[in-house]
């Protein structure tokens, strides 16, 4: 587990996309961390960040969340889901809230804790329990779950532009890290990174998985914000959460 959870850091140092010192006291690690000391992931994110002691040259990125169980040699169907860009106001945050799934179950456990954040940080619960929900319905095993952001690394001096070179690279290698069983794409910042000759609105209206990297991958819309706009929305969430099940059932 350590020697994967070092690679994954060393991987993402190159590209300095966690300065260690934007990880303030109420940010939403840190805060999760003085809450939940004896939690996995407040433990296991110190060995990942032992590698980021370097100054800010950039914006910084959300950090990945993965589940008790995803780094470990136990057997089981891992996941690795990887969301759109949340261009959240600064780092020390954590992709889509992933770190509360397992420990927050009602609004007002959500609320306690995002009230106690600094005011760069606004992740609405609505969003995070649909999320949540969703991912709970399609049966993923939080334990065996990894979260992702698509692009990571922004322009030296741009922060609202990412360098998508640089985030194609590094989100290849955080994928061949992990080698996860499925991969699920949620939105099209990720397919427009790893995938070429290939229409998004084409995959989602099939319904069927493609391949990235020699992995099963499920694209499926976004869940949030303008992503529930679009046209057929709830059909083509319907398509994907029945290519996950079918997949989830047949391992």
């Amino acid at each position: 587990m350590d020697d994967k959870i070092k690679e994954l850091s060393l991987t993402f140092a190159q590209y300095k996309t966690h300065p260690i010192s934007k990880f303030i006291d109420d940010s939403p690690l840190r805060k999760f961390q003085e809450l939940y000391p004896s939690n996995h992931y407040s433990i296991e994110i110190e060995k990942f960040l032992a590698y980021h002691n370097y100054s800010p040259i950039r914006r910084g990125a959300d950090l990945p969340w993965w589940g008790k169980k995803y780094f470990s040699v136990e057997p089981g169907f891992r996941v690795m889901i990887i969301t759109r860009d949340s261009l959240s106001e600064d780092a020390g945050s954590v992709v889509l809230y992933s770190h509360l799934f397992p420990v927050i179950r009602s609004q007002n456990e959500y609320m306690s804790f995002t009230n106690s954040l600094n005011s760069k940080q606004s992740f609405s619960f609505n969003s995070w329990n649909t999320f949540r929900t969703q991912f709970i319905q399609w049966g993923l095993n939080l334990d065996y779950l990894y979260v992702t952001d698509a692009a990571k690394v922004y322009k030296m001096d741009n922060n609202t532009s990412f360098d998508k070179e640089a985030s194609r690279r590094l989100l290849k290698q955080e994928i061949e890290i992990c080698n996860p069983d499925l991969i699920i794409m949620l939105g099209s910042s990720s397919f427009d990174l790893l995938t070429k000759g290939l229409k998004f609105g084409e995959v989602v209206e099939s319904g069927r998985t493609i391949s990235v990297q020699g992995i099963r991958c499920v694209v499926c819309p976004f869940m949030s914000g303008q992503g529930i706009t679009q046209k057929r929305f709830k059909e083509k969430l319907a398509k994907a959460t029945e290519t996950i099940n079918s997949v989830l059932y047949k391992q």
